[in-house]
């Protein structure tokens, strides 16, 4: 209180003038319609310019909920192609080969995959091992050797989970090889990083008739427990000694494919949730049936 009745002392001629100015214009205001109509024009502008701004700065707020249910969209989009592509890819088989077994046309049984959608929190992709750390764990039922992948093709697998986090190696280290094939044929390979700080690829074990273009795509072959058939994996580069006669190849030993993840720019991925490859990875290891060393 005291220092209160201080500071009015100390300010009283500035706090008399402000008195008697607002006196003044509450008696301008009241006397005068001119003035009063100025007045309440002023005060609706700033009123306005007040609300818009604290508009524009909710709707800022609002971005990431916005972005967040984008982003679920896409993932639902993504799985629904995906569905789509490996029932029709069904459908052209079933017409070509007999199958041993064929589903109940009247009752198919549907695929049982799933996407959960995780954020990149740390990542490396200039080193000569790269890992990644996503926000997805055990708790949201992510676990090891489950695949992973962004919009725009295959990142990698889960190597280890905590409740809330994951480890994932990515294809851009030597350690990951991915067992891939040329979409449009039954020719398999693998694909295997070795060069620190490129997005190039190396393509090997693929037969020496094989024809090869740039820009062949590359996707999964869907050997794998981990990764399904066709998932986009990326092109095929500019491949050396293309023209070496036939006779004279043992193979195509390093195709280069250009990588269609963008790992230095990955924000987002999805962990594949595939329940029937998990029933697959069990039986198989009941059984002592050796893993093929590529995922």
């Amino acid at each position: 209180m005291r220092k209160l009745i201080e500071f009015i002392v100390r300010h009283r001629h500035w706090l008399l003038f402000l008195f008697l100015e607002t006196v003044a214009f509450v008696v301008l205001f009241n006397d005068s319609i001119y003035h009063r109509a100025q007045g309440m024009a002023i005060a609706n502008a700033l009123t306005g310019r007040i609300n818009s701004l604290t508009g524009e700065v909710r709707s800022y707020m609002n971005l990431r909920e916005k972005n967040r249910m984008l982003l679920d969209a896409n993932a639902r989009l993504e799985l629904e192609y995906i569905s789509l592509k490996r029932a029709v890819d069904a459908a052209i088989a079933d017409s070509v080969h007999p199958l041993l077994f064929r589903p109940d046309s009247l009752n198919p049984q549907p695929v049982e995959m799933d996407y959960l959608r995780a954020q990149v929190v740390n990542a490396s992709y200039n080193r000569v091992e790269n890992f990644m750390t996503i926000d997805k764990g055990r708790a949201d039922g992510v676990l090891p050797e489950m695949g992973v992948v962004s919009a725009t093709g295959v990142v990698g697998a889960v190597t280890a989970a905590s409740d809330h986090y994951a480890i994932v190696i990515p294809i851009i280290n030597p350690k990951f090889k991915l067992s891939c094939r040329l979409k449009g044929s039954e020719y398999v390979g693998s694909i295997l990083w070795e060069k620190p700080g490129s997005n190039v690829a190396q393509l090997t074990d693929l037969p020496r008739h094989v024809q090869l273009a740039q820009g062949d795509t590359v996707v999964t072959s869907g050997y794998s427990s981990i990764f399904p058939a066709n998932l986009m994996v990326g092109r095929v580069g500019k491949i050396k000694g293309k023209d070496t006669p036939l006779a004279e190849r043992n193979s195509f030993s390093a195709v280069p494919v250009i990588l269609s993840a963008d790992f230095g720019r990955l924000t987002d991925v999805y962990v594949i949730l595939n329940k029937i490859d998990i029933e697959r990875q069990k039986l198989e290891e009941e059984n002592d049936i050796p893993k093929t060393e590529a995922y």
